[in-house]
């Protein structure tokens, strides 16, 4: 379940200081599955997302995040693993904080 072949290309920019946008693309060839299934296919995926720093250092607080990602953007259908599909086009939010 190993692809001959598997590509991850990655672009990050700073917009302004405190926006942070990215695109990840994932390449992915295809898999000896097993005899009696063959070759699952390979696939491409886009995710694209970004982190906006509300705060910088408050206390014990180093910084606050608020961060955005939407997975498989152009809801392409793939399998990781033959016969279980992964999530077509999906949104995550959330906020992250870091603490010294």
């Amino acid at each position: 379940r190993f692809p001959r072949n598997r590509w991850n290309i990655g672009v990050s920019y700073d917009l302004i200081k405190r926006l942070n946008l990215f695109t990840q693309i994932y390449i992915v060839g295809s898999q000896f599955e097993s005899a009696s299934q063959g070759r699952n296919p390979g696939y491409e995926r886009v995710d694209v997302g970004g982190t906006y720093r509300l705060l910088d250092r408050f206390g014990a607080l180093k910084n606050l995040e608020l961060t955005a990602r939407v997975q498989n953007l152009f809801n392409r259908s793939v399998s990781e693993v033959f016969g279980f599909p992964a999530l077509g086009v999906n949104y995550l939010f959330g906020v992250r904080g870091t603490f010294n």
